[in-house]
């Protein structure tokens, strides 16, 4: 027998049923609207509430489990007033070997409000498995509206599609959320990161979708309201839409943003000239704030700092494009103005740490809330060599609270938190570290849910959810840009190819296909098709925007090459092998390699 349960829970904790009713034996109401729909008519209902107990305990306790639905009452119902009614329905059968049964049934997702209006149906069937077929269609479509990845690991490639699916999922149209239940809510933050996300898969009416509701929650003071007292938001905005525009090169859209960025614009420095010293806040810093809470108490993060910086950095950026050379020069003024004092701020406590890092916040000893403070290396690369403390500080948090399961966040997260822990490898991988970002990375890509899936902070102990919903967004999002920029990367002019991979997505005799994979040089396609262990042709299907394809094209291959061939040798700049791999600088014109391994 296979019981199906209405339970007064949900995966926060009680969530009250009042009343359950079988107007039909097949159709369940709870609290008065539909709740369950039945394939077949089942063959008992046992129903109960908070005064006669636990259905639950009464199956576990029967001998005679079918005996007591067939005891039970024909369009049952129950009430109970502290929130406790619960019902089992029982499907009756028996099977040969080899033999298998299915049951079917539909559970209504939409709100209360919305299922009062919809009609009832008795004649109402659910057939799983021509939903499933039709589902499977919709998604296959979905997917092929994006990039093709075809990478060799096949784990890799299951989770990469996996994450790919849960962006998706958790897009609704004009809202994306980082989570389906638990955090089916707004945060700029997680939605400048999973957008940016989708538009490096290639779903840029989805991206663009979610970018363009933005401006309903801008004040008329030029502030991105998010939750108050969070000033990340217009550093955030302003980088997501600099973001989508570099991957594709929609110029007329942007035109149409720049009144609402520069507004946003203005309103960092302003905000940032309110911080005075005085010994709780340090003078030209983003004020104090909760900031994201996974820091800690309300302070003056270095995060609002670093994202409200690169805000200024692509209005410099964005101006220039559009034509408007004195507003750049003024953005980059503002900007070098905000750096300037970033750095001074750092005199204040470099001498009593002993090292050139960046804590949380000013005031606050370095601990695990500096792990905030590594946006400045990734995704915002906003210093170069002369400022080490972005890069001093991301060794130092992976020193000290990395180990084999992660990145441990014993700050509100209290487990180990696979989207933090993937920042950490990605700040690694663009500091040129290939090897330590995938022995971070590595931790978390092992302890994936069998469906691929993570909470935003896993357990210690029992390697379950310590926070967030089971797909959390955020991490889905680092997954996917950590393998993107392991295989293409704009570095300054060039595009990399592969450099950051460490033998796992790239492997000999094992074909892979790369198809428009959006960069801010334009599509590209690439195509590595093996005739034997030996031998292999890779194909290039570039598109490059006007007037931006790269100046050389640098391919990183896991084997030494022993000979290649090309219809035209000027495409080959550069040809160097040993220790097991191979380094080509090409013509970013070049459209075909015949490679022959040593």
């Amino acid at each position: 027998m296979i019981c199906i349960a209405v339970r007064p829970f949900n995966p926060e904790g009680v969530a009250p049923i009042e009343s359950i009713d079988f107007k039909s034996n097949r159709i369940a109401y709870v609290n008065k609207t539909v709740g369950v729909v039945f394939a077949e008519d089942p063959d008992g209902i046992i129903c109960s509430n908070g005064k006669d107990g636990d259905v639950a305990y009464l199956l576990m306790r029967s001998d005679d489990i079918r005996g007591l639905f067939d005891k039970s009452v024909k369009h049952p119902n129950v009430f109970c007033k502290q929130g406790l009614a619960h019902a089992a329905v029982g499907f009756s059968f028996e099977l040969k070997p080899d033999e298998s049964k299915q049951v079917h049934c539909s559970a209504a997702l939409e709100t209360d409000e919305v299922l009062r209006r919809s009609p009832v149906k008795q004649t109402w069937r659910v057939s799983f498995g021509q939903r499933r077929i039709e589902q499977r269609e919709r998604w296959k479509q979905e997917i092929e509206k994006g990039v093709l990845f075809t990478m060799a690991d096949k784990s890799l490639q299951d989770l990469f599609d996996a994450c790919r699916a849960t962006l998706i999922q958790i897009h609704d149209g004009e809202f994306i959320s980082p989570g389906p239940y638990t955090y089916h809510k707004f945060w700029f933050r997680d939605a400048a990161i999973m957008l940016t996300a989708l538009t490096t898969l290639g779903y840029s009416k989805r991206s663009a979708q979610g970018l363009d509701v933005f401006p309903e929650r801008l004040t008329q003071d030029g502030f991105f309201r998010g939750p108050d007292g969070e000033w990340d938001s217009n550093g955030l905005v302003i980088w997501a839409i600099y973001r989508y525009y570099e991957l594709n090169r929609s110029e007329l859209w942007l035109r149409e943003w720049y009144p609402l960025l520069e507004k946003a614009a203005g309103w960092i420095p302003r905000m940032r000239r309110k911080s005075r010293s005085n010994g709780a806040t340090v003078k030209g810093l983003m004020p104090k704030s909760l900031s994201a809470e996974h820091l800690g108490m309300v302070d003056q993060y270095y995060w609002d700092s670093f994202w409200s910086l690169a805000g200024l950095k692509c209005m410099e950026g964005i101006a220039g494009i559009l034509g408007k050379d004195a507003t750049a020069v003024e953005f980059k003024k503002e900007a070098e103005r905000f750096e300037h004092d970033i750095i001074q701020s750092t005199r204040n406590f470099e001498e009593k740490l002993g090292e050139k890092v960046f804590p949380a916040s000013p005031g606050r000893p370095f601990d695990e809330g500096a792990i905030g403070s590594i946006c400045s290396v990734y995704p915002l690369e906003l210093f170069d060599g002369n400022v080490p403390h972005g890069r001093n500080t991301l060794s130092m948090i992976a020193d000290r609270y990395v180990d084999g399961k992660g990145f441990f966040h014993p700050l509100i997260h209290s487990g180990y938190n696979p989207y933090l822990t993937l920042q950490i490898a990605h700040g690694f991988l663009l500091t040129g570290d290939t090897k330590r970002a995938w022995e971070i990375a590595e931790t978390v890509f092992k302890q994936a849910t069998s469906t691929y899936t993570y909470p935003e902070a896993i357990h210690p102990v029992t390697g379950g959810g310590t926070m967030g919903d089971g797909h959390h967004g955020w991490a889905a999002a680092e997954i996917i840009m950590f393998i993107r920029d392991c295989l293409f990367r704009e570095n300054g002019t060039v595009l990399e190819l592969f450099k950051g991979d460490n033998g796992r997505l790239i492997q000999s005799n094992i074909d892979c296909v790369f198809r428009d994979v959006p960069t801010s040089f334009g599509r590209i396609g690439v195509g590595i098709q093996y005739a034997s262990s030996r031998k292999c042709t890779i194909s290039f299907t570039n598109k490059y925007y006007r007037n931006t394809h790269p100046e050389a094209i640098e391919m990183h291959l896991p084997y030494e090459a022993s000979e290649i061939v090309v219809g035209n040798p000027d495409f080959i700049q550069t040809l160097e092998t040993g220790r097991g791999r191979s380094f080509l600088r090409l013509s970013p014109s070049i459209t075909k390699l015949y490679v022959t391994m040593g």
